[in-house]
Order: structure tokens, then sequence, then C-alpha cells
């Protein structure tokens, strides 16, 4: 099994050609009292030195030299990592792949076999033995290992460490026994698990001097397991040329007796290409290797100053860019909150960052790389019912190992059977326990919290480095591009840059929308509970792909009332918003021409092709992806439930508030239609194009002039137009039919759960248009409302399925009325028939579907008002009625980002309602666990869930249905009589509706 040999260096003696060379790498010395114990010189003796230079050695190393057989002696402790420097540790690093002011953070011997490929530093990865043995490519034992990025343009960047050869006994890999017989490397194996390890300095650990002794004792009767001293190497130079790998004195303690003993010749193994463990292509010698480092920092490409390592080409120079230059810590970091939703109430709650195992003198060490501090017990006495909420459920989760315990400042903590926090010594010196550090960072609402040098954090992912930031609540990585900058009416490309280091601490600009905006728009959002270890797959969280709505033709990913962190941090998984080309610049197609159309369609999907790339190095699982959306973001989820290129990207769909219907009462369409039935391209290019053309003030003759004048005009003003286009088209490539088969289940539509619904009232938001004058009765109000005849309007009246309620306006009560029939025909009734369809096909895995009851906000271009304030009300008295209006009125609820909070049950019906979509996103049903919600306390919710019971699966013209409040109530599909007078009934797709 290779393992990680971390030199540190001060001096480089080369001998090459027979000249001695000295190059001189002055790095800062180590604060005392370490400073003795890392003198430490490498010599490295070339093959080609001459007889004299034979002579000049003699008294120095060896008393002979073979011809073509070279050694390396490195003195003082050899196991450290690589160069130190006053505070920290500066490793060695490929400036193409890195910043150089980050800092690597390598593996001790011990936690090599975690995984089977494990990432040491940004692209220079470290393969475990099952990898490695698979397809040696002739390793020979003692080979030292340089692993780099494959596209480096010399293949000398990368990490330096020993290999010493693994053997059945020890571990039992696959591939069946591993080819070395080296009895000196399997009991060094076999013991390095075991020994005890000593803090340095922080970021760093060592073996003890004692461990070392321990894991080389000498046996005589063993050639090959001796061990020596300096003096002793003349007389087993055989053993030296033989037998690479690290001896000591069996007489002495001392650091300065460990060494590592290597050819300088030997090969540093290939170059890693991405296929195999170990690719065959190049294998600089360990000569090349010292040389190269020790001329980066000669010529200035490294340099160092307190602060650790810094660059003398300016890779980071940018303007107004402060990047971090404190140590970042490769381990997991789930930032755990007993979160309840209450943004007022976030000051009076105490979260912790929850790092991997360590012992306990490097626990502090762990802490501190990352900004923070191991956690007091007198900080968890004070917040003692969020503690024992967030650890039993780290305990629940299995993010903790049995017994449970966590290092904190003073000892550990656990919480005992009966729910008590207990505060027990530890076990052992050498135990290695969770890690409970402060989070300093106590502001959790949208736009609270910024980045600051102190809460930065950094991750790498496909070859660039991510620079995001946390808050109380979650790990934020913002405005991260998923693609190429698209040239204009051009399909999208995945993002093809690597090498970049991406300030993702601020949103992006919007997509271009009513003269505002830019073209460069195609970016997405971030917000995880937890950061992996580099390269760990171990843990992943279930990710939800938030879709903005917006009527194809506004919005962005950065909506406060769906930002991902409240639901992130109280729900356990990850968050993406994306944005996406909007209105004419995302939607235009002309036939005939390869102005296609479904650009945002294909932005789409493009960024899940980045999240399923790029996702589990921010801690979403690529397997477990639910799409969401509203309004025009939920249309979006029907189409790519229907897409070609978007099948097999996501395991889940939610679609909320999704339009379509309106052919009734007269009408051969409405706002809502094309939403849910698509237009070929000429029905899309005949309701826009032209006017399009016109009113950016392209009128020449000939098409191809006006596409082109048309690609010349500035996005501000071509999306600021009066017409535009704003439908997904039949295009043949991204959506291939007019609906959306729920009928069928022939793979057409992406086997997979789905949950479909509308709020109350979203016809009040679009579909019905208040008066904009008083009417003198009902029949009026509903023509005027509704756009329809006052035949039509008759008929909605002598139907007696749409009530007016008398308040004495009879203005407000007409279009109370028609606002109900809005609803119905521009959104409930459609999605009802198609989750009712689906659910009889089995054309989704499964399906459900809900009203929500609650709303706040929303879009209200009628000038409505939401729910009326009273006494004891000021933001409005939701147990009054009032419109639950169309988009963004009720993903707050889903995303736990209710402001003003109105009432109690307005908290306790987002914790609920957050609970119910989440577990949808976790599981594919949405019933969370009693269980589950019992470790969490989740108290109100738990009660909801029992009274209410489970929320099932769609079966027949019964439903059910859940009405979404608090509580929740289960129910039959709601409206069916009044879809079937407007021509949508329940079996409308059964019975083959268009």
């Amino acid at each position: 099994m290779p393992v990680s040999v971390h030199l540190v260096v001060a001096i480089v003696v080369l001998i090459t050609g027979g000249l001695l060379t000295r190059l001189n790498l002055e790095w800062r010395p180590l604060p005392q009292p370490f400073r003795q114990s890392f003198t430490t010189r490498m010599d490295v003796i070339d093959s080609s030195f001459s007889a004299e230079r034979c002579a000049y050695l003699h008294n120095r190393l060896l008393q002979r030299a073979i011809p073509n057989e070279a050694t390396a002696v490195v003195e003082r402790n050899l196991i450290a990592r690589l160069v130190e420097l006053s505070t920290g540790v500066a490793r060695f690093s490929n400036p193409d792949s890195s910043p150089l002011n980050r800092f690597f953070s390598f593996l001790d011997p011990t936690s090599l076999s975690n995984s089977r490929y494990t990432s040491l530093t940004p692209d220079i990865h470290q393969p475990v033995p099952e990898a490695f043995w698979s397809d040696t490519f002739g390793h020979e034992p003692g080979v030292i290992l340089l692993y780099g990025q494959n596209n480096a343009d010399s293949p000398l960047d990368g990490g330096l460490f020993l290999d010493l050869h693994t053997y059945k006994v020890v571990w039992h890999w696959s591939p069946g026994p591993f080819p070395a017989s080296d009895k000196f490397s399997r009991e060094f194996l076999s013991r390095a698990p075991r020994p005890r390890f000593m803090n340095v300095a922080p970021g760093i650990s060592a073996f003890s001097p004692e461990t070392l002794y321990e894991i080389y004792p000498l046996e005589p009767d063993d050639s090959l397991r001796r061990t020596f001293s300096i003096e002793d190497l003349e007389e087993n130079w055989f053993m030296i040329n033989r037998r690479a790998g690290l001896y000591t004195d069996p007489d002495s303690v001392d650091w300065g007796d460990v060494r590592l003993i290597a050819n300088s010749g030997l090969p540093t193994g290939s170059q890693f290409d991405g296929r195999c463990p170990l690719g065959p292509s190049r294998s600089p010698r360990l000569l090349e290797v010292l040389h190269h480092w020790a001329s980066l920092v000669e010529d200035g490409t490294w340099k160092v100053d307190t602060d650790g390592v810094v660059t003398g080409n300016g890779w980071l120079d940018g303007p107004g860019q402060k990047l971090l230059t404190r140590p970042t810590v490769r381990t997991t970091k789930p930032a755990v909150l007993d979160n309840n939703l209450n943004g007022t109430d976030d000051p009076n709650h105490v979260g912790f960052l929850l790092l991997d195992p360590s012992i306990k003198r490097d626990a502090a060490a762990a802490c501190e790389a990352i900004g923070e501090s191991l956690i007091s017990r007198s900080q968890i006495k004070a917040h003692t019912a969020d503690f024992v909420s967030s650890l039993s459920y780290v305990a629940y989760a299995g993010r903790a190992q049995p017994p449970h315990l966590y290092h904190i400042s003073d000892g550990a903590v656990a919480v005992d059977a009966h729910e008590n926090l207990i505060f027990p010594p530890i076990p052992s010196r050498s135990i290695k326990l969770p890690v409970l550090c402060t989070q300093s960072s106590q502001k959790g609402q949208p736009g609270d919290a910024v980045a600051t040098t102190s809460n930065q954090v950094t991750i790498t992912s496909t070859g660039n480095t991510y620079i995001g930031y946390r808050n109380q609540k979650s790990f934020r990585f913002l405005g991260i591009p998923y693609a190429d900058n698209p040239e204009r009416f051009v399909h999208s490309v995945p993002y093809s840059k690597t090498k970049q280091t991406l300030n993702a601490t601020a949103y992006a600009p919007q997509c271009p929308q009513y003269g505002a905006g830019a073209e460069s728009c195609l970016f997405l959002n971030v917000q995880t509970p937890y950061l992996p270890k580099q390269g760990s797959k171990k843990g992943l969280r279930p990710v939800f792909f938030w879709i903005h709505g917006g009527g194809f033709v506004t919005g962005s990913a950065a909506d406060a009332g769906t930002d991902g962190g409240n639901l992130a941090s109280r729900e356990d998984i990850v968050v993406v918003q994306i944005q996406y080309r909007l209105n004419t610049l995302g939607f235009l197609a002309i036939p005939g021409t390869d102005v296609t159309g479904n650009y945002g369609i294909a932005d789409q999907i493009n960024a899940l092709q980045w999240v399923i790339k790029n996702i589990a190095s921010f801690g979403g699982d690529p397997n477990q992806i639910t799409i969401g959306g509203d309004s025009a973001g939920a249309g979006s989820v029907r189409a790519l439930l229907g897409s070609p290129p978007a099948n097999g990207k996501f395991q889940g769909a939610i679609a909320m508030s999704n339009l379509g219907g309106g052919v009734t009462l007269g009408l051969d369409s409405t706002y809502s239609t094309t939403y849910s039935s698509y237009l070929t391209v000429s029905e899309s290019y005949n309701l826009a194009g032209q006017n399009i053309f016109l009113a950016a003030g392209c009128n020449q003759t000939a098409l191809s002039e006006q596409i082109a004048c048309l690609k010349n005009v500035p996005a501000s003003i071509v999306s600021g137009l009066s017409s535009m286009a704003r439908y997904v088209v039949q295009d043949g490539t991204y959506v291939n039919t007019q609906q959306l088969d729920v009928v069928n289940r022939n793979g057409s539509t992406a086997h997979v759960p789905a949950m479909f619904g509308v709020a109350h009232d979203d016809g009040s938001s679009i579909g019905a248009t208040y008066p904009a004058t008083p009417v003198a009765s009902e029949v009026e109000g509903i023509q005027a409302a509704l756009g329809i005849s006052a035949s039509y309007a008759q008929s909605v009246i002598d139907s007696g399925l749409f009530p007016l309620y008398d308040t004495g306006n009879i203005t407000l009560d007409s279009f109370n009325v028609s606002a109900r029939v809005a609803t119905d025909s521009g959104f409930r009734c459609v999605d009802q028939a198609t989750m009712f369809a689906a659910a009889q096909s089995g054309a989704f895995a499964a399906s459900y579907y809900y009203e929500m009851d609650r709303a706040i906000g929303g879009y209200d271009p009628n000038l409505l008002g939401g729910a009326p304030e009273t006494p004891g009300y000021p933001d409005g008295n939701p147990n009054l009625p009032y419109f639950r209006f169309h988009s963004g009125a009720t993903a707050p609820f889903i995303f736990g980002n209710v402001s003003p909070i109105r009432d109690s049950n307005d908290l306790k019906a987002a914790q609920l309602n957050s609970g119910y979509f989440a577990q949808f996103v976790k599981t594919g049903q949405p019933n969370p666990s009693e269980r589950y919600l019992t470790v969490r306390k989740y108290e109100e919710t738990l009660h909801a869930v029992r009274q209410t019971g489970q929320w099932k699966q769609i079966k027949d013209e019964n439903g059910p249905v859940r009405l979404l409040d608090y509580p929740s109530v289960s129910s039959g599909f709601v409206d069916v009589p009044q879809c079937a007078f407007l021509n949508y009934s329940l079996s409308y797709y059964v019975d083959g509706g268009l």
C-alpha cells in the first residue's frame, strides 16, 4: 500500500555530472519547540559522479559507489508533511491547477485505505492498493510516486511520497495477492494504522519518535528488516540499492536518525491520465523532480512570506478579489444547526461544524485551520436543546460512528440513551473522534451574510477551484458558470474551462429581461449543509434542482424566497438554483433556419449536466436529483419530463403551479395554453417573429439579413421589446411532441416520481383581470375579467358551479368568481388531469398532487393585496379570506423563507411543508418518518403528520390529494365538476384530449 512520505526540506544538495550544486530553499523556520526537530537536509547523489567525487563522498556517506546505482539519504523526520513555514504548512503546488496562496492537505498513512481513490490535492491523486496493484505497469518496490494534473505543462508538478509495498496478509483486495514479498514493507504497513501521532503545527502531524522505534524493531535474523544509522550505510549498500525505504538507528529514538533511503534515478511513477491509477505516459526521475521543485522557488514562481506560499507571477491578481490565505482543510465539514425556520429566532441558536475524526491533540488544529476553535462545554450547556437534537440527528443519520463521542475543547461530549448531554472522559489519547468546531458565522438569512476572509471556503471539482463562503446555515457558492458564454441564438455547451479559480461569493447578473441583465448569465448557485473530504463519495445528500419562474421572460436565481439555505440546513439536502436564457434571446424559433428555439430549455439541461458532473464535490448526490420549479419553472419541469436529452439526468420532479388549458368558454387559447401544449416552430414564429424584427428595427427584405441584424441589436433592447418570444416549441430535439405523454408508459416520458400542485388562487394573478372600472352586474364583471362573451359569462352563472359570494361589492365579487374559473381553466384542471392519467398509466413511478392553501406575497398584477390587516396582525391576518396568488406566494413555505411570519401557523406550515417536499427530494415520496421527526425534535411537524396521516399516491378518481396548510388535509380532487364544465375533465388526457 502506498504510504505518503512528506519531505521537510531545508537544503537540497544535488551532485550531478561530478559537480556539487547547492540549491538553497529558504523556508522560514518552525516556531519553537519544533524548530530543532525539523532541521532537515536531503543529499541526492547522481549516478554519473566521478572517481574524485566518490572520494569526496567517502568520508561523508559511502565507502563505495556502484555505477548506475545512486543513493538518496534524507535526514531528520521524513514522515512529516512537505515544506514547513512559520505557522502552517506550505505544500508544493501545481501552479496551473491551484491558487498558490492556498494550501494542500496530504493524508497520513492511516487514512489511505478509506476509499478506492483518494484525492490528496487538487488534481493530484493517491490510488489505494486495489486500484494501484490492478495495473502496475512494471512498478518496482520503493518507487517514488509523483501524481500530477493530466494536462499539466510539466510532468514534474505534484506531490512526492514513498511507496512501500503491502501484501495480502495485511489487506485483502479483490485483485488478490500483491506482487511484493518484502517483509519490511509488510510489517511497516501492518503496524502503520496503530501508531500515535503528535501535533507538529496547525494542519500537520508526524509520528512520534517512540512510535517510529516500535515500528522498526531490530530483528538480526531478518536482513531485509535491518535498520541503519548513517554510519552503517557503507556496510549495507547492497540493501540500500535494492530496497528503498524508511530506516532508523535501533539504538536511538532521535528524529535525526530517521532516514529515507532512495535512489535518485528511481522512476517517480507514471502520470495519472484519468483512465487508470497510473498512466504509462511519462515517468520523470526523482532527481528531475527535485531540480524542478527547487527551480520554482529560485525563479520566483513560488515565494514564501508569513502568510504562506504566494505567487510572484500574479495568477491571482484581479480587481477586488481577496482570496483565502488560510489552509483549506481537506476534511468533511457538515454545518449543523437546529433550524426552526424562524429567522428572528436565529440569534438564540448555536450551530457547529462537524469535522472528520482525529485524535485529541489534532482536533484544535483542525478547527483553527478553518478559522474556528473547538466548541466548549459551557457553550454546549448554554444551548442544551440545540445540541441534543443536532447530535442525536448526526448519530441517527450515520454521520458519526459509535460510541458517538465528540471532541470538544475541554474533553468530550455525547448524548446518552435518555437524551441527556454527558461529558465523559476521552477513553484514550489515541482514539479518533469527530470534532465539534464553533460556527462563528451567525448570520443565516438570505442576503445577511457576506463573504469575508474568515468565512470563505474552497473546494475543487473537475479541474477548477471554487471559492464560496459559509453563513450560519449552509455553505454557499453563488454565481458558478455551468456553460460557456453562448453566441446569440446558439445552443449553449457545458463549461469547458479548467485550471480556473472561480470566485463564487456573489450572485451573477440575471439574464436580459426588460432592458436589464447581461447575456453572460448562465450561472447557478449551490447551498449545501455538507462539504465532503475531497474525492469522497460518502454521505452525499439528495439534490433539489430549482428552476425559477417568470413566464420565460423574467426571473433569476437570486430570489430570496427560493434561497436554499434554510431548506438545506433544516432538511439536510443540497439546493441548486439555476438561470437560463429568457424571452426572445432564449426562445426565438424561426422555421427553415438554424434558429430553432428552446435555448432556455437546453441551458437547463446543461445546468443539469454540470450538477451531475460536479455536485459530489459540494456534498450532493449526482444520482439523486429532483428537478423543481414554479410557474414557468414548472413548465420547464413538464418539458424536461418529456425531453429526450434530459431523460436519465434526474430522479424526481416537482411542478408548482404549472400552466395549461385555457381552450374553453369560446376561447381558442389563453396565456396559459402554451405552457402545456407546445407550438410548432412555425406557429411560434407566426405569433411573434416578424413583430420582433420590426420592433428591433430589422426591416431587411431577406430573412437571413433580419436574423443577422437581430444578432447585433443590444440585448437590453431585444429583451425590452413589447413583442418577444416566450414559447417552448416542438423543435425535434429538445421537445418532440405537442403534449407530455402521460397516457403511455413507453420511455418517452421520464419514469420518475412526480409531484404537481397549484396555489388556491393562481388564476387571481394570471387569467383573470380586475375590471378597470366598476361593473354593474355579475355577467359584466365575469365578461370583463375573463375576456369572454356575455353569453359564455352567463353560462358560468347558469352552471351553478361557481357561486357568487355577496360582499356588497359586485366588481370584487364577480372577480372572485372569475379568479376561480381562471384557476380551474388555466392551472388546476390540466394539472389534476395530468397526474390522474399518469397514475392510471404508470407513466410516472409515483404520482402525487397537492393544493397550497396558505401563501404570502406573490404575483399581484391586479393590486388586490394580501391577507387583510387586523388588530394583532400588522402583516395581515391569514385566518381571514385572502387571495393566494401565483408565482412566489407558495415557494417560501417550501424553502422555509416565510417573512414576515404573520401568525404561529405560518411558521408551522413552513416547517411541515418544507418537510414534505424535502422528503420527496430524498426518497421520491413526501412522508417523513416519525422516527426522523422525533430525533430532530420537529414536534409540531410530527403532530401534524400524525393528525393527517400518510400522504398517499394518486390511485383513482378520488385522488387522494393533499391540501397544504397547517395542519394539512387529505382530500379528493378539487373542482371536478367545474373542470368537466370547462372541458378539462379528470379524464381529459385519458380520453385523448390535447
